[in-house]
């Protein structure tokens, strides 16, 4: 990572900050080399270790007013609660404080001055090469100044209370009649209106970051800013408020911020997800806590810095595998940087919807770690799995880029159980078809608007869901929902057809279709719909009663498929292998056991570089592998780069648990 600001002088300087650190019981090993990595200058004007000697403190102590109304959970660094670690613990020193509230918030601009005077005018302003304005940060309020810009932030989205009404389907006389959801935001009733607040949660905390910047930089101009770390897979996404693609737009970062590990199920999908959102921002991790063996992965697929989280516990002393992959990765990924930093810049040639509406929207059921997961997040997770070990990139594309204009280097979108989807962003993604694309929709998807109003978006494909067999954690849409009286809502009220709820429907799905096939049967787990389907169309899949499982649909100079049940993991990786062919996915090279099989767990990816090529295999299992490569161009000769030793094209690659390699291919 290129960076503006000087490093330490000398390595004493550097060797006493250390020694400093370990003084204080901070083992501080970071991978960007000597200096630090980011100042911090919290963006909330104080964190839950300094908020007492802040105008923030002084406030808090004597206006209830300033004090966040909220469901009592954790604050989120905003700034300090009974659970926050490394506070000073119990209820009597708590400082949960309302961002909405004119006071606090000019007390909370005089406290980010202070703050970043005593960052500029600190011993070691030059060391840094990043400003943090604090992350992990979460917001929800529901005091009276968040009602009055929640009901101006309507008036600007429908203009009329006569427009508000009619997509909330209520009788609301004004604008000042909206009240605010409850504090328990999943107890709201009316699907519109919780959408809506979602957006207006995510806006309110992106503006807010974008005001702190602004006022931060009247002191410190021109520093490079990072800040993030919500829930951009989960149910938590709207809730958290942290909008990743927003902030990014909207100047409030320079730098992405991904914090591996709880938030992005340990790989590497929150790095290809803001990769996506601009390939031209860098990403830094503050605070790495997924597998050690895994560190080195997260450089190719596009981090610039990494800060381990707990070096001693989840590094040095980790399993013997983790541990010697983050030492031994850590010096190749720096030994090989030109050549690591060749493979994020492949654009990838198909791309998962990252569907706004299906993240903000309620399901009728929850499932995961923490609960967290919703039937989207869980698809697209197996489709993120999947589609990263077949040798080839696997991008995201966003609601604001579809409606933007899909790129034309795009073969391959994927819907990944998209049941919400806005209007716009269905149509366009259908359009990417009709020009010559090829859309993957796995169920249930297309079925609602972003309001949860019922949609015939897949009547113009000739689809229709006669019924619906789903697991019990889906019970709830077997079920009537909440009627409303006074009212004719076209909200989703219950099923979307008949639905009968099993343990976990599990089928076998017999490919049908001539020609070469990814398997001879599919196995299906999960959601499982009985489909009619009109007009032109090819079976490649049936259930075991001869009734289509997988279909294509002509569309345009493209085509639809259409899955109409959920598959396990190896059986989507299957099917994605045999789209890629489809839509002629570029894969310079293939990596395959000696027999000729994919390998489970192994990741490559293969660039154009120079006069040649770049190829990396990675061993993301604890096992031993053995790789043989099938280039689509002529190889002369291979070069390995990681062990300097030169190899025949036929040459097999044995890699250890954890362990890669990156080769230079000849021609």
């Amino acid at each position: 990572m290129t960076t503006r600001y000087p490093r330490a002088e000398t390595d004493e300087t550097a060797s006493s900050e250390a020694a400093r650190a370990r003084a204080r019981g901070q083992v501080d090993y970071r991978y960007a080399g000597r200096g630090e990595l980011w100042g911090f200058v919290s963006s909330v004007g104080a964190h839950r270790y300094d908020f007492q000697t802040t105008p923030i403190w002084e406030l808090y102590q004597k206006d209830p007013k300033s004090h966040r109304v909220f469901d009592g959970g954790w604050c989120g660094h905003i700034i300090k609660d009974r659970w926050s670690i490394g506070g000073y613990g119990g209820t009597e020193t708590e400082c949960i404080i309302s961002l909405d509230y004119p006071p606090m918030l000019e007390a909370v601009r005089k406290s980010i001055l202070m703050k970043a005077e005593e960052f500029r005018k600190g011993p070691h302003y030059n060391r840094y090469k990043m400003l943090a304005l604090q992350w992990e940060l979460t917001y929800q309020n529901y005091d009276e100044p968040s009602k009055v810009k929640w009901q101006n932030w309507l008036r600007r989205r429908y203009g009329t209370v006569e427009e508000l009404n009619s997509i909330w389907k209520t009788d609301l006389t004004d604008f000042d009649a909206v009240t605010l959801p409850p504090v328990d935001w999943n107890a709201e009733e009316n699907p519109a209106k919780f959408y809506d607040f979602g957006e207006f949660n995510l806006w309110r905390f992106t503006d807010y970051l974008l005001w702190a910047r602004n006022v931060i930089e009247e002191q410190l101009p021109g520093w490079p800013t990072t800040t993030g770390g919500g829930q951009p897979f989960g149910s938590g996404f709207a809730h958290d408020a942290v909008d990743e693609e927003y902030l990014r737009v909207n100047g409030v970062v320079d730098i992405f911020l991904s914090e591996t590990g709880s938030r992005s199920w340990g790989t590497a999908v929150s790095m290809d997800l803001q990769h996506s959102m601009d390939p031209s921002a860098a990403i830094q991790d503050p605070e790495y806590h997924a597998a050690g063996g895994l560190m080195p992965l997260m450089f190719f697929h596009g981090a610039a810095v990494i800060d381990f989280y707990d070096w001693v516990g989840a590094g040095a002393n980790a399993a013997l595998p983790h541990a010697y992959a983050t030492l031994r990765g850590t010096l190749d990924v720096r030994r090989l940087a030109e050549y690591v930093v060749q493979f994020p810049k492949a654009s990838p040639q198909a791309a998962i919807l990252y569907s706004r509406a299906s993240l903000i929207q309620r399901f009728p059921g929850t499932t995961g770690q923490r609960g967290v997961d919703t039937p989207y997040t869980l698809e697209l997770q197996k489709c993120y799995r999947a589609g990263t070990l077949l040798d080839t990139p696997m991008g995201f594309i966003t609601t604001r880029q579809v409606k933007a204009g899909i790129r034309d280097d795009l073969k391959v979108i994927i819907v990944p159980g998209v049941y919400f989807a806005n209007a716009d962003e269905v149509a366009k993604v259908l359009s990417f078809a009709e020009a010559g694309g090829t859309v993957l929709m796995m169920p249930t998807s297309f079925v609602a608007d972003e309001y949860n109003r019922r949609r015939d978006y897949l009547k113009g494909l000739g689809v229709t869901i006669l019924k619906e067999e789903v697991p019990n954690y889906l019970a709830a849409k077997a079920r009537p929902g909440v009627s409303v009286p006074g009212s004719e809502y076209d909200f989703i009220q219950g099923p979307i057809a008949e639905t009968i709820v099993t343990e976990e429907p599990t089928a076998a799905l017999t490919w049908k279709a001539e020609g070469p096939k990814p398997a001879d049967t599919l196995a299906g787990r999960g959601i499982r719909q009985t489909i009619a389907v009109a007009g032109a169309h090819q079976v490649l899949a049936a259930y075991e009663d001869g009734s289509p499982a997988v279909v294509a649909k002509p569309h345009g100079r493209g085509e639809v498929i259409y899955v109409a049940m959920q598959l396990e993991q190896g059986s989507v990786a299957d099917l994605l292998d045999w789209v890629y062919d489809r839509a002629s996915v570029e894969r310079l090279l293939r990596a395959k056991s000696p027999t000729g099989e994919r390998i489970p767990g192994l990741e490559s990816r293969t660039v154009r570089y120079g006069d040649g090529f770049l190829t990396y295999l990675y061993n993301m299992t604890e096992r031993t592998v053995t790789a043989s490569l099938h280039p689509t161009m002529k190889v002369r000769s291979i070069e390995d780069l990681t062990y300097a030793r030169s190899q025949e094209p036929s040459a097999t690659f044995e890699l250890g648990p954890y362990e890669f390699c990156v080769l230079k291919l000849l021609q």
